[in-house]
């Protein structure tokens, strides 16, 4: 009889120690998974907040870009420019820029013709290439295709890309400077020709839009 109790006792310790053994894997598996599972929404919802930032960070700046070529662009009140500056890198050009009061500009500065847009989609400038102290255009001509321009208007930066450089007949410059296309946003630059009273340089570069 007490060697039957001892073979019983052996086997329910046996098959406990197995059970035992069984349940503390249970455990581990199920505390790994539930930390694993914690880790995974940790993951999740950190991806998911920075998907989002970078979405709103893109919304942000796709409203600006459209303000910027937006009528509202053009309400900008010439007594609240501080700066307003064109770069040309291919010229080594760094030049102010003021709005005109005539059809003549002031040899200073590059002159902004008021029947074209300050920040909206037909910038239009003219300025001298010969006989003055100061000649902003004389290089004009050298621009080529892809050329980059920069024009600044105090904490506003648009980037232009020229598409075209060529000598017109004068009597075409009132119609391109108050030629505004809503679908396409560009820059002309205009210089007058030596020798050639009726002609002008006339350079056409379209806005970079970065997407």
């Amino acid at each position: 009889m007490k060697v039957l109790n001892k073979k019983l006792y052996k086997t329910v310790k046996y098959w406990y120690n197995i059970y035992m053994i069984n349940f503390n894997k249970t455990n581990v598996n199920i505390i790994s998974v539930f930390i694993s599972s914690i880790i995974f929404l940790i993951i999740f919802f950190i991806l998911n907040y920075s998907s989002n930032n970078l979405k709103e960070q893109n919304i942000s700046e796709n409203k600006l870009n459209e303000t910027l070529n937006s009528s509202i662009s053009e309400d900008i009140e010439l007594t609240s420019i501080k700066e307003w500056y064109l770069e040309i890198k291919a010229l080594n050009l760094s030049a102010p820029i003021k709005e005109m009061q005539s059809d003549i500009p002031d040899e200073n500065y590059i002159g902004h013709f008021n029947e074209s847009s300050i920040l909206g989609n037909n910038v239009a400038l003219i300025a001298y290439n010969f006989g003055k102290d100061k000649n902003y255009f004389a290089n004009l001509k050298e621009l080529k295709p892809d050329d980059e321009i920069i024009y600044k208007v105090n904490r506003y930066t648009k980037k232009y890309k020229v598409i075209s450089n060529q000598i017109i007949e004068k009597e075409s410059l009132n119609l391109l400077i108050k030629d505004n296309n809503e679908n396409k946003s560009t820059m002309k630059l205009f210089t007058y020709v030596k020798d050639l009273d009726t002609k002008l340089r006339y350079v056409c570069a379209k806005e970079i839009i970065d997407i």
